[in-house]
C-alpha cells in the first residue's frame, strides 16, 4: 500500500513539475523566424494611431485615406544591423495577406511617421497588392487582424528580398522582434 502511494504521489510531482513549463509560443504569422528569435526581447512596437488589439482607425484603411499609421519602436538589440517592418492579415479569405513590407530600416531609427516618409535607407518591397507602399486594410467581410512586425537583423540590408523570399531571409536573419496587432472589419 506504502508502495502505491509513494507512486502516485511520485508521479503527481512528476506532472506537476511539467506543468509550470513553458508551452511553445504560437503564430499567426506566415513568415515565421526560428529558434534564434527571442520572444521575450526587450524591443517594442507602438503606434500613435492605435493601441494593440484595438480597432484601427478608418483613415488608415481602404475606406478612409489608406494612411500607414505612425508606428514608433524602442529596444533594438545592439547586435542588430538592419530593421525590416512586415504587416500581415491572417485572416484573409485566401490565407495570410501581405499588406507592407520595409527593408534596410537603420537599426538607430525609432519610427516610422504616419504616411511616411521612410527612414533614408529603407526601401519598401512588393506586396501582396503589387506595390511597394502601405495598402491599408480593406477586408472583405467580417473584423480581420493586423499584425505590424518589426524584426532585427544581423545583416546591414536585404538587396534582393522579394515577397517570395522575405520568410527564408527573416529566419536566417532574425535576432529580435515585436509587434502590434490592430484590427479592422466591414
Amino acid at each position: 500500500m506504502k508502495v502505491r502511494v509513494f507512486l502516485g504521489l511520485g508521479l503527481l510531482l512528476f506532472l506537476a513539475a511539467g506543468c509550470g513549463k513553458a508551452k511553445p509560443v504560437s503564430h499567426a504569422s506566415g513568415i515565421l523566424p526560428d529558434a534564434r528569435v527571442k520572444e521575450a526581447s526587450v524591443m517594442q512596437i507602438s503606434s500613435a494611431d492605435f493601441k494593440s488589439g484595438e480597432l484601427l482607425p478608418a483613415r488608415l484603411t481602404c475606406d478612409g485615406q489608406n494612411l500607414s499609421p505612425a508606428l514608433q519602436w524602442s529596444g533594438v538589440p545592439p547586435a542588430a544591423e538592419s530593421l525590416a517592418l512586415v504587416c500581415e492579415d491572417p485572416d484573409a479569405p485566401a490565407g495570410m495577406f501581405v499588406h507592407w513590407i520595409v527593408v534596410n530600416l537603420p537599426p538607430a531609427s525609432v519610427g516610422i511617421p504616419a504616411s511616411g516618409p521612410l527612414p533614408a535607407g529603407a526601401v519598401g518591397v512588393a506586396n501582396d497588392f503589387g506595390t511597394t507602399a502601405y495598402g491599408g486594410p480593406c477586408p472583405p467581410r467580417g473584423v480581420h487582424r493586423y499584425f505590424f512586425r518589426l524584426y532585427a537583423l544581423d545583416v546591414p540590408s536585404l538587396p534582393t528580398v522579394t515577397r517570395r523570399t522575405l520568410a527564408a531571409e527573416l529566419k536566417k536573419h532574425a535576432l529580435a522582434q515585436a509587434e502590434i496587432m490592430g484590427r479592422y472589419g466591414r
